[in-house]
């Protein structure tokens, strides 16, 4: 079970990085010229982000936004 810290720190990873996580999916879209509705986007961001905050393990070295990049971009891919 998690604890309400744990709860607490994954809702703020997800708060303090979702504006960043829209326009980082945005440009990557971009990039590779595909399009999708903007709600669809929005909602693969949001779940990425869930996921990416309870499997980050900060002791590992990396930062959030760079392990919630690839994250995302294999999200995207699929």
């Amino acid at each position: 079970p998690r604890t309400k810290k744990q709860i607490r720190e994954y809702e703020e990873l997800i708060l303090n990085h979702r504006e960043s996580g829209r326009k980082l999916s945005r440009s990557l879209l971009r990039r590779w010229r595909v399009t999708m509705p903007a709600e669809e986007i929005d909602s693969v961001v949001d779940l990425t982000l869930c996921e990416a905050a309870i499997r980050y393990d900060k002791t590992k070295g990396a930062s959030f936004i760079t392990f919630f990049f690839y994250h995302l971009r294999g999200h995207l891919v699929r």
